[in-house]
This record gives structure tokens, sequence and C-alpha cells, in this order.
């Protein structure tokens, strides 16, 4: 006599339904929680910092700030001066007070110094 709730019978369909319970549940992560797709509230804005100097403005390196992870990827801007101050410098200093810079030219993201400082300050 043969019992109608054999192994094989039992197995498949649970096999079908754990493979796709799986699959609905990396598809969520993956969608939802993936770097790549995580987009800040009231999207995302680049800037460019600027510091004054006896010369005129002159932009703090040559890439941009996004407010969004580094997978983001801003063109860099027209200005070939810059300074090679680093971004996250500006914001500790202080406006009105003068600083030393070392004055550059962009090169694509990059900032090459002329080996040239020039008084720089924040307005």
């Amino acid at each position: 006599m043969r019992c109608a709730f054999s192994l094989p019978n039992i197995t498949q369909p649970y096999i079908m339904v754990r493979l796709c319970l799986c699959t609905t549940f990396f598809s969520f992560v993956v969608c939802n929680n993936h770097p790549f797709y995580t987009v800040p509230d009231g999207g995302i804005t680049c800037t460019h910092h600027n510091l004054r100097t006896p010369a005129g403005t002159v932009t703090v390196g040559c890439d941009a700030v996004c407010n969004a992870q580094t997978h983001i990827k801003a063109t860099s801007h027209i200005r070939k001066d810059c300074v090679t101050v680093v971004h996250e410098a500006v914001t500790y200093m202080h406006s009105g007070v003068n600083y030393t810079c070392e004055l550059g030219a962009c090169d694509s993201t990059v900032c090459k110094p002329y080996d040239l400082l020039i008084g720089c300050w924040k307005d």
C-alpha cells in the first residue's frame, strides 16, 4: 500500500515556496536598502565652496560637494584657478579671518598646486 503523501510529493512544493520567498526577500532588501538607490529628503544638491583672495574669488578644489553618498560623481567646474584647501576645512574657517592658501590649477577633479601662497578668507 502506498501513501498519497510520499516524501517527493511534499518536498517539491515546499522547495518552490521557499525559493519564491527567498527571491522576494532578496529583491526587497537589494532595492530598498542599497546605497545607490537612497536619496536624501529634498533631493541631491551639489555645490562648490569659494574663498575670497586679493585677486578675486577662487574655488576650493576642483570637484563639487554633494549631500549624498560618495557614489555621486559631479562634473568639474569651468574655472581653472583653485586653492588646495580641503572642503571639510572650509566649514571650520571663520568668516573675515585671513588665512594662507596655496593657489593651483584644476586638472580634471584635482587642484594641482603652483607652490604659490595667497591670502584667502571666507565671506
